[in-house]
């Protein structure tokens, strides 16, 4: 038997509001040197945080990303970032965030 169903994103759906998730933000805590290297980045696109998945828009020039505390460590979150920059052909930055954010 196949069954049809009807399925909605929450968010696009007027008068309805979605509870929320217990526990899933944490603290961020921003590496500066991250910071600063996201900032000098070439060619940088505008960041904006707060969305479900990080990905990159070509015709806002923007990149969409999680809010920080949504990653487990502000190491996953740079990583992230930067994946997002660099997958879509735009100059990543000359010192590379594995070496930065390495736990060794």
């Amino acid at each position: 038997m196949l069954r049809y169903y009807s399925v909605f994103n929450v968010a696009q759906c007027d008068g309805v509001t979605a509870p929320a998730i217990e526990g899933t933000d944490r603290a961020h805590n921003p590496i500066e040197t991250a910071e600063q290297i996201v900032a000098a980045m070439p060619r940088r696109p505008a960041i904006r945080h707060g969305l479900d998945r990080a990905f990159y828009s070509p015709a806002a020039d923007s990149v969409g990303m999680p809010s920080p505390e949504r990653f487990e460590t502000p190491e996953n979150y740079y990583l992230e970032l930067t994946e997002v920059v660099a997958g879509e052909g735009i100059e990543p930055p000359t010192q590379g965030f594995s070496v930065l954010c390495s736990t060794d």
